[in-house]
């Protein structure tokens, strides 16, 4: 994709809980040098989590915490591998896509669950 758009930006919408295990990725290096990174809140995960990994700088922990705390909706972070990310503390959905993806195979209901558009 990069190749065909050169000049677009890339971004990569993630949840943190799924963030936190990037190490484990394949060519996790190669892909954040190819777009930015867009990690969302999860219920069960917090940012200053993500502080373990050695990606981020020790020093962002102040900002971790007051996402965390929802003082701040948004941050850029530059990662120590090279590339961005941005970080965004949204409130809570009640929603999982693997909530929707059982719903699916199960042949329940999911109009409530998703946008009509998506739904049909």
């Amino acid at each position: 994709m990069r190749h065909e758009h050169p000049e677009d930006a890339l971004f990569f919408l993630v949840g943190a809980d799924a963030f936190a295990d990037i190490l484990s990725w394949r060519d996790y290096r190669r892909l954040i040098s190819l777009c930015e990174f867009i990690v969302i809140s999860r219920p069960n995960r917090s940012f200053l989590s993500l502080h373990q990994l050695p990606l981020l700088a020790q020093e962002e922990v102040g900002r971790l915490e007051a996402l965390d705390r929802g003082e701040l909706t948004q941050e850029r972070i530059s990662l120590s591998a090279g590339g961005r990310i941005w970080l965004v503390h949204l409130p809570p959905c009640p929603v999982s896509s693997t909530a929707i993806r059982e719903a699916i195979h199960a042949g329940r209901p999911v109009e409530a669950l998703l946008p009509e558009s998506v739904a049909s």
